[in-house]
């Protein structure tokens, strides 16, 4: 799994150097860590306070962090090497990304 960047840097800046790191530190689960970074889960409770305590984040610190999830998703960057695309290449990109949005926006206003 993937962690968002927001919470990777944060995760550092505790000076953790893993997800692991850190439920250890926490008393928690990797699973349960792994489950709020991801915004499946909310920090709430006893996980609330015992994250918030391993990172060194007051609650609403650690609210903001796990709410920012949801509020803005990461930008989405083409991998690295996508500068050698050709034009035409790009454009596919670019039209294959936009009948994605179109077909998410279309079954969002169902």
């Amino acid at each position: 799994m993937e962690i968002p960047e927001r919470w990777a840097t944060a995760i550092r800046s505790a000076g953790f150097s893993s997800v692991s790191a850190l439920a250890n530190e926490a008393r928690l689960s990797t699973n349960q860590v792994l489950a709020i970074v991801s915004g499946e889960e909310a920090p709430i409770g006893g996980s609330r306070r015992s994250l918030a305590a391993a990172m060194g984040l007051s609650g609403s610190e650690l609210d903001e962090l796990a709410g920012a999830i949801e509020d803005e998703p990461d930008p989405f960057v083409l991998p690295e090497g996508a500068e050698r695309l050709t034009p035409r290449q790009r454009a596919v990109v670019s039209e294959l990304v936009l009948t994605f949005l179109e077909a998410n926006t279309t079954v969002s206003q169902r």
